[in-house]
Order: structure tokens, then C-alpha cells, then sequence
């Protein structure tokens, strides 16, 4: 499941959508938008409130969110 799959029944179907709906930087609803950033309590409190989704389905879409890029460690 995907944040796209979250929001799209309540309206937000681009990322430019997201960043108008909950005022936010397009550059970080970009990255939610495209799994590069994870979402945090507040960021997912300031979704439900705008879009109506609800808060424990964000909560949900946040304990399963897997970091896509992994650092490197150096040696």
C-alpha cells in the first residue's frame, strides 16, 4: 500500500495535489508522494485534517513504510 493507494479515494491523485491541499513545500510532498521520505506523526495529522482521511489509516501506512534507500557505510 501506497500513500498514492491511501489518498486517492479522498481526492489527492498527484503530488501537487498534496502540497496544495496541505500546504506544504511541492519539494517534500514530492518526496512522500514518491516514497523518499517517510511521514511522521505531524506530517500525517496535518494530511487527515485536510483531507478528511483518517488519522489511524496514515498511522497504519506509517508503521509499514520500509526506507527505500539505505546508506552507505564507508569504510
Amino acid at each position: 500500500m501506497t500513500l498514492k493507494d491511501v489518498l486517492q479515494p479522498y481526492g489527492i491523485t498527484t503530488a501537487s495535489d498534496l502540497a496544495r491541499k496541505v500546504n506544504m513545500s511541492r519539494q517534500q510532498a514530492s518526496e512522500l508522494w514518491n516514497e523518499k521520505a517517510g511521514i511522521g506523526k505531524r506530517v500525517a495529522k496535518r494530511i487527515a485534517q485536510a483531507t478528511g482521511c483518517p488519522f489511524h489509516i496514515l498511522l497504519i501506512y506509517r508503521d509499514n513504510d520500509v526506507p527505500i534507500n539505505s546508506t552507505k557505510i564507508r569504510k
